[in-house]
């Protein structure tokens, strides 16, 4: 395998990092690269070292993937997918319920290893079926964010930050919203002095996948909610907030058409900026979705299989779905793991998945080179929430990090995912390296209303744990105190 990224080096790179293993990042790519509407992800580098997984593509080729799915799966004005994308996203998140509602009810255990592999095959080609699908939106937001942007230029219009980060903002409740509102009603009970067993009970057998992710599962039981009901608790205006997400999408609804009104926007603009906000929203029902998928992966799937191979769970997670025909347990195969633990690579190029241990470091090093060659002090971004913060800085590089995060603490990180939302809460601002204004950091900063700036390239790397910053998401600006 060669030992040089695929990618434009000269060009603006796309980066993503999340902690995660190959076999839960892998699972989804085969089937990303090409959609029933034309090409989805674009050619990529996914390098995975230990338990970071730094995900590189180029801006260009998603803006181009991007604008090409915005011609096929749009309806006739343009600020919505058609019917028949709807049709097909509905169908195969149902069939990943089908499956995940399986595994859950059935003891994988007790099957021969030859019955296992057929579940486990059946399993992932349903998986891969879902992202083949679910990918579309994800890519397409990107395009259309860009559009948005060149059409308020065009029309020379100067919207302020807040206005602008307003303007992408999806009118449902995210599925964090949705279980903050039924916490809210338990803490109700709570004040009435009601019996709160079962209700807290219902509660984590309905959201125990909320802190999952591509790191595995993250086990949760009634403490942790019975500590966010304590936080709830002592907030006060709890029913205040009842009626403020109840009331969510009028009030978000209410605030678009002020905008409009504000800005005297145009068609393009107005469909472009709902188009967008949609596209974040489908991206939440699939965050949804793989949060869910995730422990039956890890808690069925892949025990069962580590299991039958002599092998750690962990280690087990090195080993990406198609390869279960290939390997046999032994001395070969733990070989691998072994090199795969140290550095591993994903290749994603002509629809086609590829992988190897082999050059990583030197490709990852080229890759971070170009990324990094223009790297500049000040660190400025893009205003998804605005406001004004002071405190001390903390960076968030892995979850270990996150025990040592305290209320008051400016988060500085990469991105943020769903199993970031705890600390998320406790930070007065939040800053990070990537994202736009449909980013998981953007959505979740304006529903904690804390100010938060995306896209500042560098600030994890500029900044350093225990720095004393002003954090001005009004001018998208981060100092130095």
């Amino acid at each position: 395998m060669s030992a040089h990224s695929i990618l434009n080096l000269k060009k603006d790179l796309f980066r993503w990092k999340v902690e995660a293993y190959p076999a839960l990042i892998s699972a989804g790519c085969f089937s990303m690269s090409k959609t029933p509407y034309g090409p989805g992800w674009p050619k990529s580098e996914v390098i995975f070292i230990g338990r970071d997984c730094f995900w590189w593509s180029n801006w260009e080729d998603s803006d181009k993937n991007g604008r090409a799915l915005i011609k096929k799966v749009l309806n006739k004005d343009s600020s919505d997918f058609n019917k028949e994308y709807y049709k097909k996203f509905e169908c195969v998140r149902s069939n990943l319920a089908k499956q995940v509602c399986f595994l859950e009810k059935n003891d994988l255990k007790k099957l021969s290893f030859t019955k296992f592999k057929v579940i486990f095959n059946q399993f992932f080609k349903v998986y891969k079926e879902f992202w083949n699908i679910v990918i579309v939106p994800e890519v397409l937001a990107y395009a259309a964010s860009r559009l948005l942007e060149a059409e308020i230029k065009k029309a020379k219009l100067e919207l302020n930050n807040d206005d602008l980060s307003q303007l992408t903002v999806f009118s449902e409740r995210s599925f964090l919203l949705d279980e903050e509102y039924e916490l809210i009603k338990i803490a109700q009970q709570v004040i009435r002095g009601q019996d709160i067993r079962k209700s807290l009970a219902q509660h984590l057998n309905k959201y125990h996948w909320i802190l999952n992710g591509y790191h595995g599962v993250r086990e949760i039981d009634e403490q942790f909610f019975e500590g966010r009901l304590e936080e709830l608790l002592a907030s006060g205006n709890i029913e205040k907030k009842r009626q403020n997400l109840e009331k969510y999408t009028l009030i978000t609804n209410k605030k678009f058409l002020d905008l409009i009104k504000k800005y005297k926007l145009n068609p393009r603009i107005i469909a472009l900026a709902k188009l967008s906000g949609r596209a974040a929203y489908l991206q939440d029902i699939r965050k949804a979705d793989t949060l869910k998928a995730m422990a039956v992966i890890v808690k069925k799937l892949y025990q069962r299989l580590a299991d039958e191979w002599n092998l750690g769970l962990i280690d087990s997670l090195y080993i990406n779905c198609a390869e279960i025909n290939k390997w046999q347990k032994g001395e070969k195969l733990q070989k691998e793991i072994n090199k795969r633990k140290i550095a591993y690579r994903l290749i994603m190029q002509n629809n086609k998945i590829s992988f190897t241990a082999d050059n990583v470091l030197t490709v990852e090093n080229e890759i971070e080179r170009a990324y990094f060659a223009n790297e500049e002090k000040e660190i400025r971004g893009v205003v998804a929430c605005s406001g004004n913060a002071q405190g001390r800085v903390k960076i968030i590089k892995s979850s270990q990090d996150m025990k040592y995060f305290n209320y008051g603490d400016i988060l500085v990180t990469i991105m943020t995912s769903p199993d970031f939302v705890v600390v998320m809460k406790k930070a007065a601002a939040i800053i990070t390296d990537e994202g736009g204004l449909t980013s998981h950091a953007a959505i979740i900063s304006r529903e904690l209303e804390k100010p938060c700036i995306v896209g500042t390239r560098s600030a994890s790397r500029i900044l350093k744990d225990g720095d004393l910053v002003e954090v001005d998401a009004n001018l998208g600006v981060v100092r130095k105190i």
